[in-house]
C-alpha cells in the first residue's frame, strides 16, 4: 500500500513538474521562418535538452508507468532525432566570401578554370594541385574530396592560407598561379 501511495504521489508530482517544465520551453509564438537564426539555434538546443531530460528521468524510474509517461517517452523518442537534424546545419561552419582581394581571386579564376573542374593534376577554380590541397586545406580534402567539390568560400579560403601563410607554412603570395597573377597584375 506504501509504495501504491508513493507512486501516485511520484506521478502527481511528475505531472506538474513536466507541466510547468513544458511551459518554460515556449518561445513567444513566431513562424519558424520569422525566427532569427539565434532564435532558432536557442530553440532547438532546449528541445533536444527537454527531450534528453525526459529520457533520462524516465529511464531512472521505471516504476512510473503511466500514460502520461507513455506518451512523453514517446513524445521525446520521436522530437530528439528531428531537432537534432534540422540543429546540425545551423551549426555548420559558414565561410565568408568576400574582402578587399576578391576581385583578385576572381580575376585568377576566370583564367584558371570553372569552380567544379574535376581536370586532375589540378581541381577546382583556382587550380589546385593535390599537395596544395593537402597542404592548406585537409581537413576540406578530407571533408568534401577534391577541390572541385568544395564550396567557392573553401577555395579561396584555401587560397588565401597559401598567399598568407598557414601554419608552419611560409607566405607564398600569388606565386601559385604565376602567369594568371602576372596577367591580372598581382605579380
Amino acid at each position: 500500500m506504501k509504495k501504491l501511495i508513493a507512486l501516485s504521489l511520484i506521478a502527481v508530482t511528475m505531472t506538474a513538474t513536466s507541466t510547468a517544465y513544458a511551459s518554460t520551453l515556449r518561445l513567444p509564438h513566431r513562424p519558424w521562418a520569422q525566427m532569427t537564426q539565434a532564435q532558432k539555434v536557442n530553440y532547438l538546443k532546449r528541445q533536444i535538452q527537454h527531450d534528453r531530460t525526459i529520457l533520462r528521468f524516465f529511464k531512472h524510474h521505471p516504476q512510473i508507468r503511466t500514460v502520461e509517461r507513455r506518451h512523453s517517452v514517446h513524445f521525446a523518442r520521436v522530437s530528439l532525432p528531428i531537432a537534432t537534424a534540422h540543429l546540425r546545419p545551423l551549426l555548420a561552419p559558414t565561410y565568408a566570401v568576400g574582402g578587399s582581394d576578391m576581385a583578385a581571386w576572381m580575376c585568377i579564376h576566370r583564367q584558371e578554370g570553372a569552380w567544379n573542374d574535376p581536370g586532375s593534376p589540378y581541381w577546382g577554380g583556382l587550380q589546385m594541385d593535390l599537395s596544395f590541397q593537402q597542404t592548406y586545406g585537409s581537413e576540406f580534402l578530407r571533408k568534401y574530396g577534391t577541390a572541385d567539390h568544395w564550396p567557392i568560400a573553401v577555395q579561396i579560403l584555401v587560397a588565401r592560407r597559401a598567399r598568407d601563410g598557414y601554419g608552419r607554412y611560409k607566405a607564398r603570395g600569388y606565386s601559385p598561379w604565376p602567369n594568371t597573377a602576372r596577367n591580372c597584375g598581382l605579380l
